[in-house]
């Protein structure tokens, strides 16, 4: 019996543990300054905002600004590297992305001037759905995007001008555990600004990303609350910009800002430890530290008190 007390205990430790070690992580990139592509002139502000944001708002968060393929790939790849099990991680993204090789890529400052079809050896760019794969193999419980590079797709049109953005539209389903907001849908073109007098530096979607980052709740809720107040400040100046929004995210909902509740603080421990855990047992409030309680109570119970998890009750036999 004393055995199986003990690794109860030891689980609901390892699971309070894993709980409170989970981390929100973010990657933050901004590409403005494209070698053959057109320039573009908000994504590093517009990068930099929400880097300021997520940090403030807690998450461990790196930004890339102007990188090339190799130097793109290699901050992603120490991105992945940090991620541990169970964190939530983001994906933030400005620039240009189009289709290359028939994959929806991120592009990197490098990409390849308009014409080109083909991949290159040399990476110039993230590929969406590999990086969505990359980080759930990571070990991290959801996988969060918010795409700006809806401002049409070099490689689908000749030169000058860009062919409409393929945003949304993927050659393979993002993996379980995703969520992916896209500043417009495939066919579209995402604005930056609402007209000549519009004097918000960042775009229309990240200023209406900045605007929800705090909300507490699920992030579906978020991206729903973005999407529907894209949709109307573009309809503000009769223009049709609807981001496109995929969800494969399961389980328990995803926040990326806890609400008061979740950051419960921590409290004073009590004089007499095991009287006190006897006399609160009926309560499943969950602590906010990552120890485990065990007390005998007078009543015959083992109380097992675990952060983040429940109050377990264990009869022990007299005799």
């Amino acid at each position: 019996m004393i055995r199986a007390i003990i690794a109860l205990l030891t689980a609901l430790m390892l699971q309070g543990s894993a709980a409170a070690q989970a981390q929100r992580r973010a990657i933050v990139i901004g590409i403005g300054e494209y070698r053959e592509l057109q320039g573009i002139v908000r994504p590093v502000g517009d990068a930099r905002a929400v880097h300021d944001r997520l940090s403030q708002l807690g998450f461990t968060a790196g930004i890339v600004v102007n990188a090339d393929g190799p130097a793109l790939q290699d901050a992603f790849n120490r991105f992945t590297a940090s991620l541990q099990e169970g964190d939530v991680a983001v994906v933030y993204f400005s620039g240009h992305a189009g289709r290359v090789g028939g994959e929806f890529t991120l592009l990197a400052a490098d990409a390849p001037p308009q014409g080109t079809r083909e991949r290159r050896q040399q990476p110039f760019g993230l590929l969406l759905t590999t990086i969505a794969d990359d980080i759930r193999v990571a070990g991290a419980q959801a996988q969060i995007f918010f795409i700006d590079a809806c401002r049409g797709d070099p490689y689908v049109s000749s030169p000058p001008e860009f062919g409409a953005s393929s945003c949304g539209e993927l050659k393979e389903p993002l993996p379980e555990g995703s969520l992916a907001l896209f500043s417009a849908s495939a066919g579209q073109r995402a604005l930056d600004r609402l007209g000549d007098s519009d004097q918000d530096p960042h775009s229309i979607f990240t200023r209406t990303l900045l605007g929800h980052l705090h909300d507490a709740g699920p992030v579906v809720r978020l991206a729903r609350s973005v999407r529907t107040e894209v949709i109307e400040l573009a309809n503000s100046v009769q223009y049709q910009q609807t981001p496109a929004y995929l969800d494969e995210l399961v389980g328990p909902p995803v926040v990326l800002v806890p609400s008061p509740s979740d950051l419960a603080s921590v409290p004073t421990p009590p004089s007499d430890p095991r009287s006190a855990a006897c006399a609160s047992a009926s309560s499943a409030t969950a602590t906010a530290t990552a120890t485990a309680t065990a007390s005998t109570c007078s009543d015959g119970w083992l109380r097992l008190r675990v952060s983040h998890t429940r109050t377990a009750n264990i009869r022990l036999r007299s005799g």
